[in-house]
């Protein structure tokens, strides 16, 4: 009996056949074993952005004379925004003392989560003072968004401020109703996140959200003062204090 050569062998069209099977399997398998989703639904999504690490409060101050301009709270926020940061900013918003004329919230963050970031945003919105919030290094992806929340927004002249799209990895679900859902579920998202960050910038929506569509953006002082990402740029969080204090 002659035995077929590796070339009849490969050849065959059964062969290919079940090759061809075999390849399909195997990439969905490996798309089903993707981490669990951090965007599968609105409430999880995350802004892109650099490696976040753990929020904490650095420090608490309060300066300024009763009088004048009164007393100015400089609460200083460092680290990403990760689940627990809204109850860290509340914290130190509520052992502030009253009576203040303004809180200053200096922000150096790399950004993360983005439900956590809308939950900061609403006590920045409903703290016992209006809140001025400055840039001090960085704001990126979801604290961009924090900042934009912020009645008075600076940034000082050492800073970057950076603006992108939602991301989240996949749930696993691989069947095409599955991967329609979150694709429609990541379009809301980055609606929403938009209608919120753009709509203080000199420009409308559609020509905000081009800006980063495409590729991150990479905001520095003049950029941002000329396109209203913030309202005034300082040398250093100090010399926004003395300001709202004088």
């Amino acid at each position: 009996m002659v035995r077929p050569s590796l070339r009849d062998v490969l050849s065959n069209p059964l062969v290919l056949l079940c090759a061809e099977v075999l390849f399909f399997v195997c990439v969905v398998w490996a798309l089903s074993g993707c981490v669990a989703p951090q965007c599968c639904t609105p409430t999880q999504a995350e802004p892109r952005g650099p490696v976040v690490s753990a929020p904490r409060i650095v420090d608490v101050t309060v300066q300024g004379a009763t009088g004048a301009g009164g007393q100015v709270a400089v609460v200083t926020y460092a680290g990403g925004i990760e689940d627990g940061s809204t109850q860290v900013l509340r914290a130190a918003f509520e052992s502030l003392p009253p009576g203040l004329s303004a809180i200053v919230l200096v922000l150096d963050s790399p950004g993360g989560v983005l439900h956590e970031a809308r939950g900061m945003a609403r006590v920045v919105e409903t703290a016992p003072a209006p809140v001025a919030c400055v840039a001090d290094g960085l704001a990126a992806s979801a604290a961009f968004y924090l900042l934009q929340a912020c009645p008075l927004r600076a940034m000082t002249e050492r800073s970057q401020l950076l603006v992108h799209e939602a991301y989240g990895s996949r749930s696993g679900r691989s069947g095409t109703r599955e991967l329609e859902s979150e694709l429609e579920a990541m379009r809301s998202v980055n609606q929403a996140m938009a209608a919120h960050q753009c709509r203080r910038l000199t420009m409308t929506l559609a020509e905000c959200q081009a800006r980063y569509a495409q590729r991150d953006w990479w905001v520095l002082p003049a950029e941002a003062l000329e396109v209203g990402a913030v309202d005034l740029v300082v040398p250093t969080p100090s010399a926004l204090v003395v300001l709202l204090v004088e």
